[in-house]
């Protein structure tokens, strides 16, 4: 019994070292303090994806058009179109409703004549007091007022078919998905005829004009590292000697913690850095240089 509790115990430490060992090793990727440097170097940074979508339909229905793996998409572009036709068929229809004036036509002109008419009847009341009764003149005032309250009608009517005719113009952008940036198709999830419902995926897009670069530097040059600030990156491949090692690749400061590791004393940094001619890729490590302020 005594020796089994001996060998838990001594797993138990075999787990703790190894954990203290794999954080020294993470920690020892950072920079080295240095309070005086121009700039601090963090070692075995990772290239990151960060502009990656995957787009889901927002209407079921049958997918008609759809790029291929690989193909290039612009940002506004429509990159997953699904069966439109009866939706279209319906905003056509509720645009041909907003066009058609007839109705408010013939209440503008009915008000015109009733209001004509009433004109005339004050006035020959005017002239002589008993050529229209009391009586036909509060009718001819009820026509007018009639009239005036069509005409209001046709109006109310003709506002509520321009937002019906907006509602199905949105109605039928739903089955139009469109890219929210530049980038390349890099997965497919449907193929063209497959049925989708609301909120399925249906296609993945990658833009890596810009790619993010994480690191870690020393609490003593917190203060000196600021958002904007200048960093350059050196790409380390192990086990092999490419041209692209040797290229250096600009980028600035996008996010500084403001919290410290407490076991480290590290500050989690991270970098957007531009893929100059598309040289960079996502996955990979390297040396980011990074430029501190002047103390």
């Amino acid at each position: 019994m005594t020796s089994a509790r001996v060998s838990q115990r001594d797993r138990l430490f075999v787990r703790m070292l190894s954990a203290v060992t794999l954080l020294l090793a993470c920690a020892a990727t950072a920079d080295a303090a240095d309070p005086g440097a121009d700039t601090v170097v963090c070692e075995r940074c990772q290239l990151k994806v960060i502009h990656r979508v995957t787009l889901t339909g927002r209407a079921s229905g049958v997918i008609t058009g759809l790029p291929r793996e690989g193909d290039p998409v612009k940002e506004g572009g429509i990159v997953v179109q699904l069966d439109d036709r009866l939706p279209r068929l319906q905003a056509e229809l509720a645009d041909r409703e907003v066009a058609n004036d007839v109705d408010l036509r013939f209440s503008e002109k009915s008000r015109d004549v009733a209001s004509l008419e009433l004109r005339k009847a004050l006035s020959a009341r005017e002239r002589e007091e008993f050529a229209f009764s009391e009586m036909e003149v509060e009718r001819l005032q009820l026509a007018a007022q009639r009239a005036d309250l069509a005409v209001e009608q046709v109006l109310h009517d003709l506002e509520v078919k321009k937002l019906q005719a907006e509602l199905a113009a949105v109605d039928l952008e739903r089955y139009r998905i469109t890219s929210p940036f530049d980038g390349v198709v890099t997965q497919r999830l449907k193929s063209v005829g497959e049925s989708v419902v609301e909120g399925e995926a249906i296609i993945e897009i990658v833009n890596t004009d810009t790619l993010r670069v994480d690191g870690y530097v020393s609490v003593e040059h917190a203060w000196r590292i600021r958002r904007g600030g200048p960093v350059s990156l050196q790409l380390e491949i192990p086990d092999v000697d490419l041209p692209v090692e040797k290229e250096t690749f600009a980028g600035k400061i996008v996010f500084v913690d403001a919290e410290v590791d407490p076991v480290t004393s590290k500050i989690h940094i991270w970098a957007e850095i531009q893929n100059r001619d598309d040289l960079l890729r996502a996955g990979l490590h390297g040396r980011m240089t990074v430029t501190l302020d002047k103390p």
